[in-house]
């Protein structure tokens, strides 16, 4: 409880990301989070290292990468450091059979398994959850704490508000977070926040997260790439930064987008005239 974990991208292709993800802080861990494509590799290691993580999960490649990276960057090699095999813990999610739901009432956020238990201890509320630097897509980077409150609150909410503009299939009380109800709209989300994860599933969508690894840190998430996974799984909304909306606008013809009918910007507030591009 209260470890600082540092999670590295893409995970394991056996993984369940999301799964991982919410059992380690049903577990009362901390995720250290940034995104690395929008900070470059020398402001996301000083950040990372920065914020002293006690563990880091990422599986053998990852692994490989975060050592070549601290040397190239001159960095001294952190001590202490315990490394969680990613698809280790994958296979042992899966073999528990977790199944983790988040109360939106704020009363308590909990993972239970099929096999040994139906809701673990709650954690307290109040207790940081996630440890995240922001991309600096609209300033300077800079560490927010985010705690389990302020994460159930900010779901319910967004939850709440995109439904009620939208649509999406938002669901009273209790929502399971590891199934894919679908409501026929394919959703990709390209993600700046780690705490974001969790809106997608929330609305009842059917969520495709686009992995951002270490071998291409420095560069933006390549428009021309992610225009290919959007047409692969036909998706009608896409949530991404300030800075991938901008890069999508500029690199694609116009109309390329035209089987997306919700975009949503997960960053700061933007000018109309980008909003009707």
């Amino acid at each position: 409880e209260g470890v600082r974990v540092l999670v590295l991208w893409p995970p394991p292709s056996r993984a369940d990301a999301l799964a991982l993800l919410i059992a380690l802080q049903a577990a009362g861990g901390v995720l250290v989070w940034a995104d690395p494509q929008a900070l470059g590799m020398r402001r996301w290691l000083r950040a990372m290292l920065g914020l002293e993580p006690h563990a880091v999960l990422g599986g053998r490649l990852a692994r490989v990468l975060f050592r070549m990276a601290i040397f190239v960057c001159g960095y001294a090699p952190p001590t202490r450091l315990q490394w969680i095999d990613a698809a280790r813990l994958a296979e042992a999610v899966a073999d528990s059979s977790v199944k983790t739901q988040t109360d939106f009432s704020e009363t308590t956020t909990h993972a239970g398994t099929a096999s040994n238990m139906s809701a673990a201890s709650a954690t307290e509320l109040d207790a940081t959850a996630v440890l995240m630097v922001t991309s600096g897509s609209t300033g300077e980077p800079k560490p927010v704490a985010i705690t389990h409150r302020m994460l159930v609150a900010q779901v319910d909410a967004y939850a709440v508000e995109v439904a009620a503009r939208y649509g999406g299939g938002a669901v009273q009380g209790k929502r399971p977070f590891l199934t894919q109800p679908g409501d026929g709209s394919p959703w990709v989300s390209v993600h700046s926040f780690l705490n974001f994860a969790a809106h997608d599933l929330a609305l009842g969508a059917t969520a495709v997260l686009h992995p951002m690894g270490l071998t291409n840190v420095g560069n933006s998430v390549c428009p021309i790439a992610l225009h290919h996974i959007i047409n692969r799984h036909g998706a009608s909304i896409l949530s991404a930064s300030p800075s991938v909306w901008h890069n999508l606008i500029h690199a694609l013809p116009e109309g390329a987008l035209r089987g997306v009918r919700l975009g949503i910007v997960s960053g700061s507030e933007q000018a109309p005239s980008l909003l009707r591009r």
